[in-house]
């Protein structure tokens, strides 16, 4: 019992480790930037989502040449696709609706990157692109798994985590890596 609770112990703060150091990485500039939804409150972003919209709108001004998608779908509990709030969030704040390109299909993570590729494919006509997306700091590491799954090369930006649910979002990622490691 008390050797399986070590070995448990390793691997929570070996997983921890990477996802923390995966946040602690400095995205270089790029081509595209994927913003990942994360949920809205009616027709605005919820919390976690304004946070990556306002990391992404600084980004977007450092980079006035990068193209964004905004990624997410509705679901099932949401009047409204994510991405059209987000274009709608980014469009607000000053940035120019030729940057801006919907995906408005997904529902998972796998499905951002993958729906948002071929829009990026189509984009740039084929030619090669220089890629960054932005999660918050607790899904980075887990994130930029998925995108090499499907043989992306992308860096990760991360947004903050709201610090009072912050520990309740890491221990939901180590269980998150855990099943994608096992079953994905």
């Amino acid at each position: 019992m008390l050797l399986s609770f070590i070995a448990f112990l390793i691997v929570f703060i070996k997983v921890e480790t990477a996802i923390y150091s995966a946040s602690q990485q400095k995205a270089e500039e790029g081509d595209a930037l994927i913003v990942l939804g994360a949920g809205l409150s009616g027709e605005n972003p919820g919390p976690l989502l304004r946070i990556r919209l306002n990391v992404a709108y600084e980004f977007l001004l450092e980079n006035p040449n990068m193209v964004c998608v905004v990624s997410g779908g509705q679901g099932s509990d949401e009047i409204i696709s994510e991405a059209e709030v987000m274009a709608r969030y980014l469009i607000g704040k000053g940035i120019d609706t030729k940057r801006i390109l919907c995906e408005n299909k997904s529902t998972r993570t796998i499905e951002n990157f993958a729906y948002s590729k071929i829009i990026l494919d189509e984009y740039f006509q084929g030619e090669p692109y220089r890629l960054v997306f932005v999660t918050n700091t607790f899904h980075v590491y887990r994130a930029g798994l998925i995108a090499e799954k499907l043989s992306l090369s992308v860096q990760g930006l991360a947004a903050p985590t709201i610090s009072n649910v912050q520990v309740n979002f890491y221990l939901r990622e180590f269980c998150s890596l855990i099943y994608f490691w096992l079953f994905d």
